[in-house]
């Protein structure tokens, strides 16, 4: 199985070579063809996203709004099992193509073949979902689509000549709002943001009984950026004080490789009401996942994939930033409520090379998020008088 490091190596130095070379060719061939590009309507297109299932759930009221706005249009989705496993749950798609990342060789042998399928597809336009990969640029451009939509920022100007429409990839906006931006600017989606926390609506996810009350806990953040995570001695200390406050169950969610470190968690709780504490990690399918976020009473979390699909499910959310900003990741006026202290060097991710943080992955950010200040926001939604006072809040600085 190849690692999230090592595939991002591959995307930074084989898909920079490939990118340089893509683009001069794109060049040549463009200035021979001139084609025009504008007012061209949607009747195939294929979209791409190879990483973060939470990235596509922010995009998904944007996707339901184009694909409403052109009913007849067939639309295939290409992404890896990671991102798959949301796209088959949407609605939106007739087919889905996978990029078997497992191995490198995996990968070559489903890229061909995806790339066939494509091909014989015929697409008119392709739409780029991924914001700093290289390669999906590269991926992009093999398509063959007359025309190729993607975002485009300081890192990523190669992809003048690889896209034939680039949006502005605002970091200081929210993201679901940049995707309607996409389509609205190329293909004429009504013009639209979604303040509301987008709908959910065609996702068709039946709650789960077994999560009525449930207040679900979300103490990982997969393997995409650990300074993500709020220390686990301060999760540990929300949870007992959870469990004297309210009668609620605990259920703590996670992937399958997740499992044990939760286990190891839940076993350190020292409370007469360790029973009412659940471990799901690794236990519930996607759609499981859903339908608990749909009915539970709360959901706490770091900044991570479940959180996204919390808002499409307007479960009421607690979500705890630090190296990330909540004005990019929530829409205004939807379910979750931000927990963030606004440190000089917040946000960093994405934006800097992850050896380049100064405080070396430390993420003081996070651990400046206090126990009393989340179990606060917990009371407001659980109910209660069990508040906690909240110390105002003031801009953080780091020292170094």
């Amino acid at each position: 199985m190849l690692s999230l490091k090592f595939k991002r190596k591959i995307d930074h130095y084989l898909g920079f070579a490939l990118a340089m070379s893509f683009e001069a060719l794109a060049f040549c061939v463009g200035n021979i063809l001139r084609r025009d590009h504008r007012n061209i309507p949607v009747e195939r297109a294929v979209v791409m996203k190879f990483s973060g299932m939470g990235s596509l759930a922010c995009a998904y009221p944007a996707l339901a709004a184009l694909k409403e706005t052109y009913p007849g249009s067939q639309f295939i989705f290409w992404g890896t099992g990671q991102t798959n496993q949301l796209a088959r749950e949407l609605g939106i798609f007739s087919e889905i193509l996978e990029l078997d990342d497992r191995t490198l060789a995996t990968s070559l042998y489903s890229l061909a073949k995806n790339l066939i399928r494509i091909w014989r597809f015929r697409p008119n336009w392709t739409f780029d979902l991924e914001t700093y990969s290289k390669l999906s640029s590269v991926l992009c451009l093999l398509t063959a689509a007359r025309n190729r939509a993607g975002f485009v920022s300081d890192t990523t100007r190669f992809r003048k000549r690889l896209h034939t429409h680039l949006v502005y990839f605002n970091r200081f906006r929210y993201a679901g709002e940049l995707y309607f931006r996409m389509f609205s600017e190329t293909v004429g989606l009504p013009e639209k943001t979604s303040s509301g926390g987008g709908e959910c609506k065609g996702l068709r996810i039946e709650g789960s009984r077994d999560a009525d009350g449930m207040v679900l806990v979300n103490i990982n953040t997969g393997e995409l950026f650990a300074p993500r995570r709020w220390p686990e001695e301060k999760f540990k200390a929300l949870v007992l004080k959870l469990l004297d406050a309210y009668p609620n169950r605990i259920g703590f969610i996670g992937s399958r490789s997740e499992r044990q470190v939760v286990e190891g968690f839940i076993e350190r709780l020292e409370n007469p009401r360790k029973d009412a504490v659940v471990n799901l990690a690794g236990k519930l399918t996607l759609r499981e996942l859903m339908g608990y976020l749909k009915n539970a009473a709360l959901f706490i979390t770091n900044d991570s994939g479940p959180l996204h699909l919390a808002v499409l499910m307007k479960t009421p959310t607690i979500a705890l930033f630090g190296p990330t900003h909540p004005r990019h990741f929530l829409p205004a006026g939807g379910s979750a409520e931000p927990v963030y202290n606004d440190f000089i060097c917040s946000p960093c991710v994405h934006v800097l090379d992850e050896e380049l943080l100064p405080c070396g992955k430390k993420a003081p950010c996070m651990d400046s998020i206090g126990v009393e200040e989340v179990f606060s926001a917990a009371s407001r939604i659980l109910g209660g008088a069990k508040d906690a006072e909240v110390p105002e809040k003031r801009p953080q600085t780091l020292n170094t």
